[in-house]
């Protein structure tokens, strides 16, 4: 069985979140299932279907579960009945996942648009124009939408108006989206420099170079620190207004998802296709979980379990403690999208087209 190169690895990866489209005939070989204890299935409480792919990441409020798709739609619908609410059609795949602020639902279309949407009926309140498509999910805080743009710009929108604040430029397209934390919003610049520029002042107030291995698609931020992973299989800790890093954990591989934090523990998936848990104090692994494909999915727990998607089309629920699987759901498409918890229901996206409601034992959300 062969391999395929970092550069390779890489060229996919760029085009996955670029080019969304053609992410399902990317990078998927074979290989025999993990070895390990029967895996119980997952219930699904409802599965609503759309027109393409479904790599956008579900957002949940006020009963409505938000998210966009391959078919150029966002799509509001209700966490009870997995009915419609309503769906909005843009010009270009969204792939982008939602921000929900106040009775507004914020979301990137690969038309190179930024959309504001009321919650309740879909109405559109504004939207604003970039120069490329846009992939980053916006971040809001305090009434202000950050999100970046293939034309290499980071904005500054205000979230009720849809008026440009500013925007400051980059090292190439910002796909990945942005994060803010004491003052400083963050972000990649091609995934190969991570800024740190200061709000008030809107200057840069520090770049990490990845040096020669790329970050991955988002930062976390957990207790004032940002955590982001490498092409190199390194996650680092990194002061936001400084941007000192120090690395405290090593996978395998490429860290292919945002980072997870829970209950003292650093959850990392990766393109060796394992998720990791490693005691966010000591970081000592505490144990590797195997699927059948690479993880772009990014990890939630939830009481004893934490949840993650995978390129092999299947999501799995993994003893928190442990690493066991302690459940299954095997779906039709890879899975790119990250699993949202509210109300005793897991959220996630398939590339087969389709928003899964998986039942699940925590009630996080109440």
């Amino acid at each position: 069985m062969t391999f395929p190169s970092a550069i390779q690895r890489l060229r996919a990866f760029a085009l996955l979140l670029l080019s969304p489209v053609l992410a399902t005939t990317l990078f998927m070989w074979a290989t025999r299932p993990a070895a390990g204890r029967a895996e119980e299935t997952l219930v699904v409480k409802w599965k609503f279907p759309t027109g393409g792919s479904v790599f956008s990441s579900p957002r949940v409020a006020s009963g409505l579960v938000y998210f966009g798709s391959e078919d150029r739609r966002v799509y509001a619908v209700s966490t009870e009945s997995g009915k419609a609410a309503w769906q909005f059609e843009t010009k270009a795949p969204v792939i982008s996942s939602p921000a929900v602020d106040a009775n507004r639902v914020l979301i990137g279309s690969r038309d190179g648009r930024l959309y504001a949407l009321d919650a309740g009926s879909g109405h559109r309140l504004w939207e604003l124009t970039t120069g490329g498509p846009i992939t980053s999910s916006p971040t809001v805080v305090d009434g202000v939408v950050y999100v970046g743009s293939g034309d290499e710009y980071l904005y500054a929108v205000d979230s009720a108006t849809g008026q440009q604040k500013w925007r400051v430029p980059a090292r190439g397209a910002v796909t990945a989206s942005p994060v803010v934390t004491n003052g400083t919003v963050c972000f990649f610049g091609l995934l190969d420099r991570l800024y740190g520029i200061d709000i008030a002042s809107r200057r840069a107030g520090w770049e990490l170079r990845a040096d020669g291995a790329t970050f991955s698609v988002r930062p976390l931020v957990a207790q004032g620190v940002l955590y982001v992973g490498k092409e190199d299989g390194s996650v680092l800790a990194i002061q936001p207004a400084s941007g000192r890093a120090t690395e405290v954990a090593r996978v395998g591989g490429n860290v292919t998802a945002a980072i997870g934090l829970e209950d003292g523990r650093l959850y990392v998936a990766s393109w060796d296709k394992h998720l990791y848990a490693f005691d966010a104090a000591s970081r000592k692994e505490l144990w590797r979980a195997r699927t059948d494909g690479p993880i772009y999915s990014s990890p939630a727990a939830c009481g004893d379990r934490v949840y993650v998607g995978s390129w092999d089309q299947k999501v799995y629920a993994i003893d928190a403690a442990t690493g066991e699987k302690r459940g299954v759901l095997t779906t039709n498409g890879p899975i790119i999208s990250s699993p949202a918890l509210d109300r005793g229901v897991l959220y996630i996206g398939s590339g087969d087209g389709a928003l899964y409601a998986v039942e699940i034992p925590c009630r996080k959300g109440e």
